[in-house]
């Protein structure tokens, strides 16, 4: 077999004779120098990708990428590729060997929606940027554009983000219908449920819809008609069932600890239709319960969630799904 060769070359080879004028060689020789190994671009360290904000088009970054210590260039030594980078999610760039490189190597980046509009004066009237245990995690959620402040009617940026409100049924589906959605829902959408409660034009009836449409919500009868209560205020296992049912809708994986709910004195309060759900996320950290302070805790299952707790039940679960894509 001939090998690849890199470049041509010829040697011109002349030989004389001093006591024989006549005796004379010249002869050209041709050959080529084969080509150098190639290295290997499967051990790259690809970095310098930070969350992506969503537009709707693809996105296109352009990492940095290193191997033993040397960078290397875009179009001399490698070729870029991507793949499920127009949607909310996990995106993959691929790095691909070219020049003396060959092979490839792969990393993933998150896509997520732009952030909610910050407050007035950079920071809500009721949440502090720092000293309160919910001061980090309520900026984040902001950031992450899962929840906002209270917009005034005036339609300036928000002032307020309710820290101590009650979550409702109606907020929550909107937050779960923003982890996976790039725009905001249809403000005019119409209702497309059974549910009699989930009128048009409002802010919940697009979120309703979807999570109706995912299972997420159920609803349940009363006097013969279907309610789904988007003005309630969520119960903590409500809450932790609709996370468990929108985390099933997105693939995550379900396995947890069985004993989870061991260190909860009220375990035996949780309803049978909400158990599995806050079994799995007590397991998975999301719903750990009030300390007692003697190594037990509290779930307090038909309590209301206050919107500083459900940022950073949000914020973990946020978290989960991207975790588990990575």
């Amino acid at each position: 077999a001939i090998p690849d060769y890199e470049e041509d070359h010829d040697l011109r080879l002349a030989a004389y004779n001093t006591y024989d004028p006549d005796f004379t060689v010249d002869q050209v020789m041709s050959f080529r120098t084969p080509e150098a190994p190639k290295a290997s671009i499967e051990g790259a360290e690809i970095a310098g990708i930070p969350r992506q904000t969503y537009t709707g088009q693809p996105i296109i970054p352009l990492p940095k990428v290193t191997l033993d210590g040397a960078t290397l260039a875009a179009g001399i030594d490698y070729e870029l590729s991507y793949a499920d980078n127009t949607e909310l999610g996990v995106a993959t760039v691929t790095v691909t060997g070219i020049g003396k490189y060959q092979g490839s190597a792969s990393a993933k980046f998150v896509i997520g929606r732009a952030s909610a509009q910050q407050p007035a004066g950079g920071e809500f009237i009721d949440v502090p940027r720092s000293g309160e245990w919910f001061s980090s995690v309520v900026y984040e959620a902001v950031d992450l554009g899962l929840m906002g402040g209270y917009a005034p009617e005036d339609g300036g940026a928000p002032v307020m983000f309710g820290a101590y409100d009650s979550l409702t049924r109606g907020q929550l589906a909107l937050v779960l219908y923003r982890m996976v959605n790039g725009q905001e829902p249809d403000g005019a959408a119409a209702n497309e449920t059974a549910f009699a409660d989930n009128p048009d034009a409002q802010y919940f009836t697009a979120a309703v819809n979807w999570a109706a449409k995912e299972g997420i919500l159920k609803g349940s009868e009363a006097g013969g008609t279907m309610l789904v209560r988007p003005n309630d205020p969520v119960t903590r296992q409500e809450f932790a069932t609709m996370i468990y049912r929108f985390a099933q809708a997105q693939g995550v994986d379900m396995t947890a600890d069985s004993s989870a709910l061991a260190d909860k004195t009220d375990a035996a309060s949780i309803a049978d239709w909400a158990l599995e759900a806050v079994t799995w996320a007590s397991a998975k950290g999301i719903l750990g319960g009030y300390d007692n302070h003697d190594g037990t805790f509290t779930i307090s299952p038909s309590g209301e969630t206050a919107r500083v707790e459900a940022a950073k039940v949000l914020v973990m679960t946020y978290k989960l799904l991207i975790d588990s894509k990575l």
